[in-house]
């Protein structure tokens, strides 16, 4: 049987003249490991993107799994560690930490290959927080892997991200990373369908306010109708739900801080660093970052220049690591 051929249409002189010019296919992506890869562009190559060298550059690195593996592996190799990285999608409700992550976290670890690295695990976290039984299942789910765990903060790690690095053995941050207060973050269902995301703390001020201006109102003679009102909106299951899970994220930290962090500190010292977590939000705002310089664990400062991976992705010449102790400890 004769083999189909597929006749090649030459093209245009028009065609050849506008390739010979452009250099290159314009908005066609260089492939990972290729070799013009990590290669700086031109000032011509970058005129011709037409959604500009930088989103190009996101897109690619989106959509390109084998760029994550190449940073992973860079940082293993460096810290002779195994790495596993957590990033959320802070503006949409579904980014926060939540009891599928775990389970998800899990699969990944049983899916990469620890002996590498025997007994070390490195968690990088990027997360606006969420629910405090989920940060303790995720660290318990760590510790069941290797014998040191440790947290690295590029970026942001709030609320119950701040839980899961206070359950590490040591947590490694760049001079602008933050920790934040760790009141949970809290799902609504409003009857217009959507969902809000509010600190816990947030909740019960609200309805604790509500409750004061009513009685201030009916002491004072004055019609307290509208707090009133107000307050039949407020479900008080609800608010229960909000001081049930303060709690419970209170005593996971203390747990975590008494058995790995600061173990040695006695357990004054671990309810010092607890409150101060949870000060910073009732006195503050539960935005507010917390960074190395404010916390009362001991800190360390370690010069890494440009030689560390995690440069690419947050803008600091130094990493603090927050430890029992106030040893500088290369990583």
């Amino acid at each position: 049987m004769a083999k189909a051929s597929k006749t090649k249409k030459k093209p245009s002189d028009k065609t050849r003249k506008a390739k010979r010019k452009s250099g290159k296919t314009v908005g066609e992506p260089t492939k990972a490991g290729s070799a013009g890869a990590g290669k700086k562009p031109d000032e011509k190559t970058i005129a011709a993107e037409p959604k500009g060298f930088g989103l190009r550059l996101m897109d690619d690195i989106q959509n390109e799994g084998v760029v994550h593996q190449e940073v992973v592996a860079r940082i293993e190799a460096l810290t002779n560690r195994n790495l596993v990285s957590y990033s959320s999608f802070f503006a949409h409700p579904a980014g926060i930490i939540d009891d599928h992550d775990p389970r998800m976290i899990e699969t990944l670890l049983q899916s990469i290959d620890l002996s590498r690295y025997p007994g070390t695990l490195d968690l990088m976290i990027n997360s606006p927080g969420g629910i405090p039984t989920a940060a303790e299942k995720i660290v318990l789910t760590c510790r069941a892997y290797a014998d040191s765990f440790r947290v690295i903060v590029p970026q942001t790690a709030m609320s119950a991200a701040t839980m899961i690095a206070m359950g590490a053995d040591t947590i490694l941050m760049t001079a602008t990373s933050e920790l934040g207060p760790i009141d949970p973050q809290m799902i609504q269902n409003l009857p217009n369908g959507q969902q809000i995301m509010r600190p816990a703390k947030a909740f019960i001020d609200a309805y604790r306010d509500l409750v004061n201006k009513t009685q201030a109102a009916i002491k004072g003679g004055d019609p307290p109708h509208a707090y009133i009102e107000l307050l039949r909106q407020i479900d008080p299951p609800w608010i229960q739900e909000c001081l049930k899970a303060r709690e419970l994220a209170k005593k996971i930290v203390i747990d975590f801080l008494s058995r790995w962090m600061l173990r040695d500190m006695g357990g004054e010292h671990v309810k010092k660093v607890v409150d101060q977590f949870i000060a910073e939000g009732e006195e503050g705002s539960h935005g507010r970052a917390i960074r190395s310089e404010k916390t009362t664990l001991s800190i360390a400062s370690i010069p890494m220049g440009r030689c560390f991976p995690c440069c690419s992705i947050a803008p600091a010449e130094t990493i603090a690591v927050v430890c029992p102790d106030s040893m500088a400890r290369r990583i």
